[in-house]
């Protein structure tokens, strides 16, 4: 949902009309919630809601609307920093396709908390990615030492570093591809020469 939140942000869409977006997809208990739970008053207190922020207002609907799911279904909620650990927790960026998206959806949360600076987030944001490139990032960042000094790292030089080893992998790949098929043509023109000769080699393999 707040990656969704995310995506729909960046093509323009305001908090609001996300939120309006999101409710017709819901399904099951959650439908039943909104549909039949909630009063229309309910309804336009969470979609109507704001927050102000550096003497701007700002919609918060998304969140207030997440918050009330957590708090009907899971018990109420005192402390809104601990629901923000929690989606951060267990966030994960299944592909680096969705790279960009994860990324801004972890920093949009990670910033509202007091110790959004601590090596544990900057570590979990490293934890989210795949296994291989993931692997690939904390050997960079490690370099010549037993841990990874997370606490030396800003956001944006970790950001940084895997956007590198993305693109990096991304070039062994695409030369790895290139070698097996230069090694396929020189095997078919070897091969081509030896059967001159009464000699066979397979181009199978």
């Amino acid at each position: 949902m707040l990656m969704y939140s995310t995506i729909s942000k960046t093509a323009g869409n305001t908090d609001s009309n996300i939120a309006k977006m999101i409710t017709p997809g819901f399904t099951g208990q959650l439908k039943g919630w909104w549909d039949n739970y909630l009063t229309l008053r309910n309804k336009d207190e969470i979609l109507s809601t704001v927050k102000q922020e550096d003497d701007r207002i700002i919609e918060n609907a998304v969140y207030t609307l997440v918050i009330n799911i957590m708090e009907h279904f899971t018990g109420r909620v005192s402390d809104n920093n601990e629901i923000i650990r929690t989606l951060l927790q267990n966030s994960r960026c299944k592909t680096l396709t969705n790279f960009r998206w994860c990324k801004d959806a972890f920093l949009n949360r990670v910033m509202e908390l007091p110790e959004c600076n601590s090596s544990h987030w900057k570590a979990k944001f490293i934890d989210g990615l795949p296994y291989l490139p993931a692997e690939r990032v904390r050997r960079t960042l490690r370099k010549d030492m037993i841990a990874i000094p997370y606490e030396t790292y800003t956001y944006g030089e970790l950001i940084k570093t895997c956007i590198q080893e993305g693109l990096s992998l991304c070039n062994e790949i695409r030369l790895n591809q290139q070698i097996k098929r230069q090694n396929l043509i020189e095997r078919n023109q070897l091969g081509q020469f030896c059967s001159q000769f009464g000699m066979d080699i397979s181009t199978n393999n």
